[in-house]
């Protein structure tokens, strides 16, 4: 499977108490052991900082949204 990195481009990962948390996955990153992603384009210091020894599931979608990165 090959994936186009794009603003519309979403990773929803499951932890191990049933939380769900969506981000873009162009605005994610892995850092040690942490994935550390944006929820939000509109509010860049909204951060979620997941620990990977919680994470049961990853999930990566097309999200839907039209939008585009500008020329």
């Amino acid at each position: 499977m090959e994936l186009t990195v794009a603003p519309n481009i979403e990773m929803r990962v499951t932890t191990t108490d049933g939380k769900r948390r969506t981000m873009y996955l162009d605005r994610s990153e892995m850092r040690s052991d942490t994935p550390i992603g944006h929820p939000s384009w509109i509010m860049p210091g909204m951060v979620y900082r997941i620990p990977f020894s919680t994470i049961t599931k990853v999930e990566v979608q097309n999200g839907g949204k039209r939008m585009r990165y500008a020329k």
